[in-house]
């Protein structure tokens, strides 16, 4: 298996896509708390999956799942890394199940540009224990 991340932040739907697509990316998993609000539009969850981010990457043949359950609820505190460290901990077996489900490669999309500042290298280094061989690509 192989998965990667990104953030859109800082990049336009046209660069989005193109990341995406020469990653043979197959399904985009959003994983921030709210992904109906964004400050694009075109980032957004809508009520119709062909407008927004779901219809963003439908028309570029990339499936799009959102688990906001894996969002980091905690990023308002200075100690966020180990406290969503300790949520995956206690939660994060049953909460990535969807992701055995969905057709690979994936990418774990949230709004940070920099992996460094964003859950999603948090999340990606769990994924890498729980499934051994998995391989990780920061985008």
């Amino acid at each position: 298996m192989k998965c990667f991340t990104l953030g859109y932040g800082g990049r336009s739907p046209a660069e989005l896509i193109d990341l995406l697509t020469r990653a043979g990316i197959r399904t985009v998993v959003d994983i921030r708390s709210a992904p109906q609000r964004s400050y694009l539009g075109i980032f957004s969850r809508q009520k119709n999956p062909e407008s927004g981010i779901e219809g963003l990457l439908g028309r570029a043949g990339i499936a799009y799942l959102a688990l906001p359950e894996l969002a980091n609820e905690f990023r308002e505190h200075e100690d966020w890394r180990e406290r969503y460290a300790r949520f995956l901990g206690r939660r994060g077996k049953k909460l990535v199940k969807p992701l055995l489900e969905v057709a690979e490669p994936i990418a774990l999309l949230c709004a940070e540009k920099k992996v460094g500042e964003c859950h999603r290298e948090q999340l990606a280094a769990y994924l890498r224990k729980q499934w051994p061989g998995l391989e990780v690509v920061h985008l």
